[in-house]
């Protein structure tokens, strides 16, 4: 039950992995020898501007300290928030992997960041919950000079670029090569080893799996979970056996989840998960806990994830943006906030002020932008908000019980594809589709909404009972009865060294809680 080991290579510490551009796979020694060529700062944020991978490292260089992390983040790393005492000094005692490591969440966190991450599960731009530990933001490098405090600078940002126009079936097609490279980049960095996708009932996973299908990659395990007879599990097992492909269902139950998430693992996962920063996903943490356990899947087998190919091709984008050809500043964050300050209801005007400007110590944005300018700064924030800080912190599940992972998904060839091009073709993922109906060779339906039976039964029983029927909230209430499933309340949850903002209501019940506001409440118990 570790994270992801570093490695010392001279002045390097490093983990991770990188592609580079001349198609090399690098990770432990090869990875530290490729960033120990940087002799200058601007040789380092060279290297990093090409490294296709997920990595972090600290490398002392010219009398600074120097560190970094992918652009995507999905290694974070932490600091101490001070002058550097002495360019000898040991680097693991001021950067790490842990912010715990370095400092202790309390009473003294800051209201509004507090605030923030009640709302959103996770903590914006390069504060945490500890005050005197900062994070390391995705695509950015820290820079620390003796008698100085650290610096962050950004050698990446995710923002659109449009090109020049192509035709579609041209776009389409750059894009299948573009994905066949993927594959094979991904192939290279497996090794042989089986690669365990967590197959869905969506599009994003179901691409992977039939890329390392499609490239004759010999061992590949699809898997998915959830109550027995779920819909979107029967989608995923018709997607594997569509592709041939073996499938793994783990059946998950109130009881079951109950008893895992009291357990002291869960609570070491929290440690390793939440960092000060983030709300831990816990979606299929339990599953891989049963595969492994079982022997379902070899020891040395890598989990391949979908991450984040609905956000590439603009699902996340509000329907507005297509709408008005400008936008002002204040839209684009109320935009942002809808979407992401959502886990409470209510937050107030004074949450409302305090949001918008974390929002535009980030952004910067002018007032008047038109709609493509708004959507290129409302995917940055994303990008390097909750992308980085909860989708992709997801891996950490696979770390825990000791398996390696893969983000092919954000690989640089990909990604610079879809910043390219023109915001129409993101309007309801108005490409993706034209490519997933022209190329994909099984055309069965996505998951989209329960039966038309549940989605009655739940809209009858929500209003008095909350989301009774959803196993997942067995995580935080043992099942005796309806009457008193339904009766636990946030109360319970509270940790009564904290001074909760208005919007966490002491009284409501857990089951009228959004899930991931309750995970974040649990993680500072």
């Amino acid at each position: 039950m570790n994270d992801i080991p570093w490695i010392t290579v001279g002045r390097v510490l490093c983990c991770g992995y990188t592609h580079t551009p001349e198609g090399r796979f690098l990770s432990e020694e090869g990875l530290a020898d490729y960033f120990a060529k940087a002799a200058t700062e601007q040789e380092l944020v060279d290297l990093l501007k090409v490294a296709n991978g997920c990595f972090a490292l600290i490398l002392p260089l010219n009398q600074c300290l120097y560190a970094a992390v992918d652009g995507i983040r999905s290694i974070p790393l932490f600091y101490l928030d001070k002058p550097l005492p002495d360019p000898g000094a040991n680097p693991e005692s001021l950067i790490c992997g842990h912010a715990h490591d370095l400092g202790t969440p309390g009473p003294a966190i800051e209201p509004d960041i507090l605030a923030e991450y009640l709302m959103t599960g996770y903590v914006t731009g390069a504060d945490t919950l500890i005050p005197e530990v900062k994070q390391l933001q995705a695509g950015h490098y820290l820079k620390w000079e003796v008698e100085k405090h650290p610096v962050q600078s950004p050698y990446y940002r995710y923002l659109h670029e449009t090109r020049d126009d192509e035709p579609l079936p041209e776009l389409l097609a750059r894009l299948d090569q573009i994905h066949l490279k993927v594959a094979h980049r991904l192939a290279d960095s497996l090794s042989g080893r089986t690669a365990v996708v967590p197959l869905s009932g969506g599009y994003d996973s179901r691409l992977v799996a039939w890329l390392l299908k499609r490239i004759g990659y010999p061992s590949i395990i699809c898997f998915t979970y959830g109550a027995t007879g779920n819909p979107e599990s029967e989608i995923s097992r018709r997607v594997a056996q569509a592709l041939g492909l073996r499938w793994i269902f783990t059946p998950h139950n109130r009881q079951l989840w109950h008893a895992a998430y009291q357990s002291l693992d869960r609570k070491k996962y929290y440690a390793l998960a939440c960092n000060a920063v983030s709300s831990a996903h816990i979606q299929d943490w339990l599953s891989v806990k049963i595969m492994k356990e079982k022997r379902m899947i070899p020891a040395d087998a890598v989990f391949v994830p979908g991450h984040s190919a609905d956000f590439l091709e603009g699902s996340h984008l509000p329907e507005s943006f297509f709408k008005n050809a400008e936008i002002t500043k204040t839209q684009l964050y109320e935009a942002i906030i809808r979407r992401h300050y959502s886990l409470w209801k209510d937050p107030g005007h004074k949450y409302q002020e305090s949001f918008s400007q974390r929002i535009d110590s980030i952004l910067s944005s002018p007032d008047q932008l038109s709609n493509t300018e708004a959507a290129s700064l409302f995917d940055h924030w994303d990008h390097r908000e909750r992308q980085a800080k909860f989708i992709i912190n997801s891996v950490r599940a696979y770390e825990f019980w000791d398996f390696s992972w893969r983000l092919p998904l954000w690989d640089h060839e990909l990604v610079d594809f879809w910043t390219g091009i023109p915001l129409s073709y993101k309007h309801k993922r108005n490409l993706w589709h034209s490519y997933q109906t022209l190329y994909f060779p099984m055309q069965i339906p996505v998951f989209d909404t329960p039966p038309l039976a549940q989605r009655a039964r739940d809209k009858f029983l929500r209003p008095g009972w909350g989301n009774i029927n959803d196993i997942r909230y067995g995580r935080f209430a043992p099942f005796q009865n309806p009457i008193q499933y339904a009766s636990v309340k946030v109360q319970s949850l509270l940790n009564q060294e904290f001074e909760y903002p208005a919007f966490v209501k002491p009284g409501k019940p857990l089951l009228k809680c959004d899930l991931n506001a309750i995970q974040a409440l649990i993680s500072l118990l």
